[in-house]
């Protein structure tokens, strides 16, 4: 059991007590589902003042313990907060992550700023009502097996620890994001860990852990531009785990994307609603599918598991063609970031055979 200092005790809960999310009781059982804890929730007693329900939470969190082997209970409330709060907040909530190994704290991405205008929300709300949007139950299953090749990425660099996500385009060879992984420095430090997720009991799965080959940061674009790293991977993860083809047709506003990903730095998941592609331009995709810091990285798929584009950011954000700003996620699209990869590159890689795609078969475990 985690045994925090009186000093970071008393600094945890005055941040938490201070959250709107947790000013209500009614809206306090959320934000302990929404750090993946529901069993949590539903054991704890958080009624009364913030203060109260606050100081019952970390009490209640600390002696649940861990709830996978990676992270302490109270690590994912950690977590959830330094989504909610500023940045001087945040750098306390990481230090409390970092000094007691509750887990790593995701990488950082751009702050969410403005909101969608209703014309948009109310446009792609009437969409939805009008679609036919059954699936055949294959959906699920093949929707499994593209997930087992995204993996959690862990990095440290020094003091410094981050996670985000990342996806095999072919037996050893992994897309993230620059932003996530940008340096020979940082890959050194870094780990990619396949089926960190839970299974249908809740229980956390065995996982397998990778390491990059030496010199393995084949090719990088900073953010400002592409803002993705193609990696090698020692061991050939794609042998067990499989990996993904790109899509054989461009996206299209109005198109469905579903992003498979490591939001918050939690176990795997996945956003298939509300997943609608809102713009596609210049070099990017902006879609409505849900994600948070840690998500970066992912592979945006299509309604055949396809990789559209590689999730790198969100919050308000501009249109590349039009200038006006929208409230969306974005991704850097695959077909971009394939163009941009040097000759010389793709002909030592097997990134040609990725670009002209193959069987399911060829790419995904059986």
């Amino acid at each position: 059991m985690v045994e925090l200092s009186p000093d970071d005790r008393a600094a945890l809960i005055a941040v938490l007590k201070e959250l709107p999310e947790f000013a209500r009781e009614a809206d306090r059982g959320e934000f302990v589902r929404n750090a993946g804890l529901a069993r949590l929730a539903t054991h704890v007693d958080l009624s009364g003042s913030p203060y109260v329900a606050a100081s019952r939470l970390v009490t209640h969190a600390l002696a649940y313990g861990r709830v996978s082997p990676e992270h302490e209970a109270l690590g994912r409330i950690v977590n959830e907060l330094t989504l909610l709060v500023g940045i001087e907040q945040r750098t306390l909530l990481t230090g409390i992550l970092d000094r007691y190994g509750l887990m790593v704290p995701v990488a950082t991405q751009p702050e969410p700023r403005g909101a969608l205008s209703d014309r948009d929300v109310a446009r792609f709300q009437e969409k939805i009502i009008g679609e036919n949007t059954l699936r055949p139950v294959s959906f699920l299953a093949e929707g499994l097996r593209a997930a087992a090749a995204v993996a959690y990425v862990e990095t440290r660099v020094g003091h410094r620890s981050w996670s985000g996500t990342g996806f095999l385009i072919a037996p050893g060879l992994l897309l993230t994001n620059h932003h996530v992984i940008g340096t020979e420095e940082q890959l050194r430090g870094s780990v990619f860990r396949f089926g960190f997720e839970d299974d249908a009991e809740g229980r956390a799965r065995p996982v397998s852990e990778y390491r990059a080959t030496e010199g393995g940061l084949l090719h990088t674009s900073p953010g400002d531009e592409l803002d993705y790293s193609l990696i090698a991977i020692d061991g050939q993860p794609g042998r067990k785990w499989g990996w993904l083809s790109a899509s054989k047709a461009p996206p299209r506003t109005g198109d469905r994307v579903n992003i498979v990903q490591h939001p918050a730095g939690l176990p795997k998941q996945i956003a298939l609603q509300h997943n609608r592609i809102a713009y596609q331009g210049g070099d990017v995709v902006q879609y409505l599918t849900s994600t948070l810091p840690g998500s970066s990285g992912s592979p945006v798929l299509d309604d055949q598991w396809q990789v559209v584009a590689i999730h790198h950011s969100g919050g308000r954000i501009p249109e590349p063609t039009t200038g006006r700003f929208f409230y969306r996620n974005e991704g850097i699209l695959l077909s971009s970031v394939l163009a941009h990869l040097p000759d010389e590159l793709r002909g030592q890689t097997s990134v040609p055979s990725f670009i002209e795609g193959g069987s399911d078969d060829d790419h995904l475990p059986a």
